[in-house]
């Protein structure tokens, strides 16, 4: 018998953020600072998401929740995620540079 797994894929690392982005906004607690800061140690959610119009209007319009706990969706937003995470992804394209592995 198998294990279920075919075969495993290596993820870049701007691909594994994309991952833990969409899988942690799915969740009611979101992503934790904690949590991000595993995967991207060089930027916070602060600074991926936090100065952006985009986000700054879902925020505002009560679909994202930002502050001292992480990011995550409302109850509003999670209804609406399908439509919040492209947002968020690409955003998060934006700053990819800051998410590679830093070069010696």
């Amino acid at each position: 018998m198998g294990h279920g797994t075919r075969r495993r894929i290596q993820l870049g690392r701007l691909d594994l953020l994309e991952e833990v982005l969409v899988m942690g906004m799915r969740m009611a607690d979101g992503i934790s600072h904690k949590h991000w800061e595993l995967f991207c140690p060089q930027m916070d959610l602060h600074e991926v998401f936090g100065e952006s119009i985009r986000v700054q209007e879902l925020l505002q319009g009560g679909q994202l929740i930002l502050d001292d706990r992480g990011l995550r969706c409302s109850w509003n937003g999670l209804a609406l995620l399908d439509s919040v995470l492209p947002t968020l992804l690409a955003e998060l394209q934006g700053h990819r540079s800051l998410c590679e592995p830093e070069s010696s």
